[in-house]
Order: structure tokens, then sequence, then C-alpha cells
């Protein structure tokens, strides 16, 4: 196996920022329905709020009017949080749909290339298409991040929590494992066919470590460090 020093430190970086926009743009996907719905909402490192227009005026007015007992209890606060539950479930569908159909735009122009491709060498266009493509990591990741999670903690039912997935299936009067699964199984196929089937052989190893070592560290990092900094 042969790694190219000079491509892991690219494909190392790039891998980093991808893991930066790809957690943004998910954030940013539950957003997008969020407004489409009528909410204000504001954007985190790893997360969003979303309020109603009642929420944000209570808001106010407990900041302007402190001293008024009708805008500081629990049941002013209740009722102006309330979300009908299909709002709720549109709005946390928003972030994994924004990460598939990013990862189907990859897929789709990797395959729409793919003549091209065997009379020429892999552009930069293609190489986008990867990365795009491998947002359905995320999918991957978080399926193998809460069986380890349910693993460690020695839980009976390791499909309890806040993923999105799980949310969703909840809300579906699904199972709660069965939307993690089918997202993560469909990801990690759609992740075998980019790498195994479009990345170049001879790019294969380095890419395949660059992956791990750049995704792993932007992790890191912008959960960690740089995140919760920018965007508190």
């Amino acid at each position: 196996m042969k790694i190219n020093s000079g491509r892991l430190v690219v494909f190392s970086i790039v891998f980093i920022l991808v893991t930066v926009i790809g957690t943004l743009s998910h954030e940013l996907g539950h957003i997008a329905v969020a407004r489409a719905l009528g909410y204000h909402t504001t954007l985190h490192y790893a997360s969003m709020n979303s309020y109603s227009s009642k929420m944000m005026k209570l808001m106010d007015d407990r900041i302007n009017f402190p001293d008024v007992p009708e805008l500081t209890n629990n049941a002013a606060w209740e009722k102006a949080s309330f979300k009908p539950e299909r709002h709720r479930l549109w709005i946390t569908m928003g972030g994994p749909i924004q990460t598939m159909l990013t990862g189907m735009l990859g897929l789709f122009i990797l395959q729409k290339r793919r003549k091209k491709r065997r009379s020429r060498p892999f552009k930069f266009i293609d190489w986008l298409a990867v990365f795009l493509a491998l947002f359905w990591l995320r999918e991957v990741f978080n399926l193998g991040a809460t069986l380890v999670y349910g693993y460690l903690k020695n839980k009976p039912d390791y499909f309890v929590g806040n993923g999105d997935e799980i949310k969703i299936s909840d809300a579906l009067g699904l199972p709660s494992y069965m939307i993690p699964v089918i997202c993560g199984a469909i990801g990690l196929i759609i992740c075998a066919i980019v790498v195994f089937k479009y990345v170049p052989k001879k790019d294969r190893p380095t890419f395949m470590l660059s992956g791990a070592v750049g995704g792993g560290l932007g992790f890191y990092l912008w959960m960690d460090l740089v995140g919760p900094m920018l965007l508190p």
C-alpha cells in the first residue's frame, strides 16, 4: 500500500473543511424548513434553535418587563414554545434530507461523468463530486456512534437519544432503530461505491487514510475547539 504524502496532506485538509461544511449545512437544512414554516432561528456550531413569533415576543417582554408575573411563569413559556408535532417532524427531517440530497448530487455527477473519465484523468469536478457524495458518511457515523455509545454505556436499547434519525423514527411511530439503520446501511453502500468504484485505484489508500485523519481531526477541531468559540 503506497501512500502519497503530498496528497495525504491535501486530502486531509479537505476532509477537515468538509467536516465543518457538512455539519453547518446539515443545520442549515433544519433552519431552511423552520423558516419556511415561519419560525425564527439561530445557528450554533452543531445545533440550531427555532422560535415562534409568540416566543420571541415573550422573550423580549421578559427582558423589558421582568417584574410582571404573567411573563415569568412556566405556563406562559410552555404556551409560547408550543410547536405542532408535524412541524417538529419536518424541521427534524430538514437536516438529514439536506445531507442526503447533497450526497445524491455528488453520486449523480460521478455517474454522469463516468464515460469522460475513461479517457481523461480525474479532474477537480470529479473530486468535488466524491466529497459531496461522501456527505452520506454522516449517516454511517451516526449509526456507528449510536451503537458504540450504547455498548459502552451498557444500554439495553442502543437507539435512545437525540439523533435526528431516532427522533424521526419515534415521530412516525416506527421502532427507534429503523430510520437510523436504513439510512446508515444506504450510506455505507453509497460510500463503498464511491471509494471502491470512483476514486482512482492509485489514490485509494491515501484517500482512505486521509479520510480517517482529516475527518477525525476536523470533528475534534470543530466540535471541541473552534466551533464553540465561533458559534456557541
